[in-house]
């Protein structure tokens, strides 16, 4: 029995907390499977049956009428699993550009609360695209951050792939299904009456909390930002991507040789893959700024969440550190011994333990957009620390694969707000490194010009250090 009635919650503002959604993106290979294509039924009952171990997943969230009180997460009497998980089909001939604008169309809308704040998308036709061969299919993930729990072992999303045991599923899930109070139904009932009574008087409270964070947030940053300004604290040049955002968003990712990297790492160990990715991307805005006639004379500068459990504890501590990508340098080599001596400066300033390996790559990416989220609501509300950010998501370390099918690509699309308008994704597969990138529709109107000049900004640096190789 739900405790509130469904039609009373409202949907979503996209600026609104309830949007901080994280959206992930997997490719797979169904070349050589013997079985032939994974057809769509397969893929349901698979995430159906994997849905079990994840309660929330069935649950919607209810406002607290207390005000600054939690949410409360309700089940969903009308779940229904075919609502959430969606098949869709490139049009042909299913390029890379096709797929890329349907990806940031599904990531820009916004999920509806009056339903579980998940939805799957799983789409077929990528016949075009940078790896090789046609047929791929993809999984476009859209999970509510409060899903993405980092005291679960990996999360739904590895959950549904071939390397969890379809025993060890039947035996999570007996050891999941808690017995239900005779209870239950009195309790319920009793908590719906009190809702109805609090309701008329909690309702004005709350709309006035609102108001009142509303009228806060919107003065604090201009306040700040004169102040600042008389001071002088702020040394972060202002960009196209320092503005406010519209509700647009654009994505796209490139793919370089591993071996590439270890070959440059191989004869220069001093540089590690994130040196050589922090300065692509410095060079490659500074490329595109160029371009445009924007490129300032002042450096521009890179923000990268940490993640790290607390010593003699399992919580995770959140942090950041802010990097320099020194695009006042003209030298490429220049500029990238100066990202590499700047980085462990950096490295040394911080103490903590590194983040357990049990994490997935999703759930690294969802805790990293939370920094981000809150550095933008809180330090940079005014300001920016940045113009870019960096989110390292790791490896697929486990050769996943989905019904036999490899995966053969994984990303995200994290949240970009006002003044950090565009976010790079850093992920490794079997043999690329990937370097995705999210932003504005208004901001980044030619995303494909702005992957040609990561192209050649990697191109540059490998081809300078390419000497004797």
């Amino acid at each position: 029995m739900a405790l509130v009635n469904l039609s009373d919650l409202p949907l979503l503002n996209l600026d609104s907390e309830n949007n901080r959604v994280d959206t992930f993106v997997t490719i797979y290979d169904q070349q050589d499977l013997k079985a032939g294509p994974v057809r769509f039924k397969q893929i349901l009952n698979r995430i159906s049956a994997r849905l079990r171990l994840y309660p929330k997943y069935h649950q919607v969230q209810s406002n607290s009428l207390i005000p600054f009180g939690s949410k409360d997460w309700l089940v969903d009497d009308t779940f229904d699993p075919e609502f959430h998980i969606r098949h869709v089909a490139l049009p042909q001939p299913g390029d890379w550009r096709q797929f890329c604008i349907l990806v940031a169309r599904m990531h820009a809308r916004p999920i509806d609360e009056t339903r579980p704040l998940w939805e799957i998308n799983v789409i077929e036709g990528l016949n075009d695209v940078p790896f090789p061969g046609s047929g791929h299919f993809a999984l476009v993930c859209k999970i509510h951050h409060e899903l993405m729990s980092a005291s679960e072992k990996q999360g739904l999303i590895w959950a549904i792939h071939d390397a969890l045991n379809e025993d060890d599923v039947r035996a999570e899930i007996n050891r999941t299904v808690e017995p239900v109070s005779v209870l239950a139904p009195l309790n319920s009932l009793l908590k719906m009456n009190i809702d109805r009574m609090i309701r008329p008087l909690a309702e004005p409270i709350n709309t006035s909390v609102e108001l009142t964070r509303g009228l806060v947030s919107a003065i604090l940053p201009n306040v700040k930002f004169f102040s600042n300004a008389v001071f002088c604290k702020n040394n972060v040049p202002y960009t196209r991507f320092n503005t406010d955002i519209s509700s647009f968003r654009v994505w796209d990712s490139c793919s370089f040789s591993q071996d590439k990297f270890q070959r440059l790492k191989d004869k220069y160990p001093q540089f590690s893959t994130k040196d050589l990715l922090v300065t692509i991307i410095g060079g490659a805005l500074k490329l595109y700024l160029q371009d445009k006639k924007e490129l300032t004379n002042h450096s521009l500068k890179i923000l990268m969440p940490r993640i790290e459990k607390e010593q003699q504890s399992t919580d995770l501590h959140l942090s950041y550190y802010v990097h320099d990508l020194f695009t006042s340098t003209e030298n490429t080599k220049a500029r990238l011994e100066s990202v590499a001596m700047f980085d462990t400066t950096a490295e040394e300033n911080i103490e903590s333990t590194p983040l357990s390996e049990h994490l997935s790559g999703f759930q690294k990416m969802s805790k990293a957009n939370d920094v981000l989220h809150n550095i933008q609501t809180t330090k940079a509300a005014s300001n920016p620390l940045a113009n870019t950010a960096l989110i390292d998501m790791g490896s697929n370390h486990e050769s996943m694969s989905f019904f036999k099918a490899p995966m053969v690509y994984f990303s995200g699309l994290p949240q970009i707000t006002n003044g950090l308008g565009l976010i790079h994704m850093m992920s490794y597969t079997d043999d690329k490194v990937n370097l995705a990138f999210t932003s504005c529709r208004e901001m980044l109107p030619d995303p494909s010009f702005y992957s040609e000049c990561i192209d050649a900004s990697f191109n540059e640096l490998f081809d300078i250090f390419n000497s004797g190789l």
